[in-house]
């Protein structure tokens, strides 16, 4: 058996699929010695679980820094609410962990910057949870711009909206100084991330950006989040947000995020559009909870070929629900632990998605927000 990696997890809330990533990697050595939260239903749940798949019981917690001083880690997953991510990850690397971190990287670009200032003087290694760039999907539409079988890439369109889905309205979620924001903060690091990293992460150039909010008195929470809610919570955050960024390679990048938008379903997907073809991916969750159990996923490619004299449009499409090497229900958040055991085991490794890399998102965060705020262009 491969050395022994003693792996911890802070938040069992979306920290629920890395009990499910971890607990995968039981046979190369990983076993998840701590929980921390401070729920204890949810830590009785999950001890129960990993107890129950692999004979052990982890040790539980209700304080991170305890957790950090006791448990004698080398890993931890950070899962916790946006303005938690800068305390729990510097005592996570003042511990000497590694550490997997959650999007976003903070709730602010200087937290952000501090948690990978924190990062280098750890030395350890430091990875951005950005789950969707671990998908079958986001690599089968990287090999294919790498093959060059959509040409000269020249703009990317993607877009998250729900009708109805404000998480926790009016608890963490939605205080702009505890969350950092709404959908541009929530939902855009899937949507950036996947972007920048179709293009090797070449550096922004400048925003333009717009948020909304819904009125009319509806307040866009639905039964999002186990419908739970506070009615006379704050809630100053922005509803949508439509940007489009310039890139240094000249590669133009639109995003469109909304948590309240008047449309028919839940969709998130992308266009890759090349100057030979163009592939189009989506998911659609056909009701408003969020179970990824029930998304519907698609996948096409538009292009022309040539046949004696004349140019024939082709399209052709895949199912990848009903293609086990595409299907992933859950996004890529049970992939992404694989490959920061991988760089653990080999520090010459570099993870896809490190914190340097989250740290880029964080930067189109923050220019949008400021975009949006002064109504104009702005450069980065």
């Amino acid at each position: 058996m491969s050395q022994q990696v003693r792996v911890g997890i802070v938040g069992l809330g979306i920290g629920k699929f890395h009990v499910q990533g971890w607990s995968a990697l039981y046979d190369q050595g990983v076993t998840i010695a701590a929980l921390c939260d401070t729920d204890e239903k949810k830590l009785r749940a999950f001890a129960d679980q990993v107890e129950k798949e692999h004979g052990y019981r982890p040790e539980l917690y209700k304080s991170y820094q305890e957790m950090f001083d006791t448990a004698h880690l080398d890993a931890v997953s950070i899962c916790v609410p946006n303005f938690l991510h800068r305390p729990t990850a510097e005592a996570a690397f003042a511990a000497g962990c590694h550490v997997l971190l959650e999007k976003p990287m903070a709730n602010t670009l200087e937290n952000a910057q501090a948690i990978l200032v924190a990062q280098k003087a750890a030395g350890t290694v430091g990875m951005g949870g950005l789950n969707n760039n671990y998908t079958p999907r986001w690599r089968l539409i990287k090999q294919m711009i790498e093959d060059g079988a959509l040409g000269r890439i020249q703009r990317i369109r993607g877009w998250w909206t729900r009708r109805t889905g404000v998480p926790f309205c009016g608890m963490w979620f939605t205080q702009k100084q505890r969350s950092g924001g709404g959908p541009v903060i929530d939902l855009m690091p899937h949507i950036l991330g996947c972007q920048l990293g179709w293009l090797d992460w070449p550096n922004l150039t400048y925003a333009w950006a717009q948020t909304t909010r819904l009125g009319g008195g509806n307040p866009a929470r639905g039964p999002y989040a186990d419908g739970l809610f506070d009615p006379d919570g704050l809630n100053d955050v922005e509803h949508a947000c439509s940007v489009r960024y310039g890139t240094e390679i000249g590669v133009i990048i639109d995003v469109d995020v909304a948590w309240g938008q008047h449309t028919d379903r839940e969709r998130m997907g992308f266009e890759i559009i090349g100057d030979i073809g163009t592939a189009a991916i989506e998911r659609i969750w056909p009701t408003n909870d969020g179970d990824d159990t029930k998304a519907i996923d698609s996948l096409g490619v538009h292009t022309a070929v040539e046949i004696g004299d004349r140019w024939v449009n082709l399209d052709y499409t895949v199912d990848p629900d009903s293609n086990p090497t595409l299907a992933d229900p859950f996004m890529g958040r049970t992939r992404t632990q694989a490959e920061l055991l991988a760089c653990i085991r080999d520090r010459s490794r570099v993870p896809h998605t490190g914190l340097d890399r989250l740290l880029a998102v964080q930067v189109g965060i923050d220019v949008a927000y400021a975009s949006a705020e002064d109504g104009v262009p702005l450069h980065v």
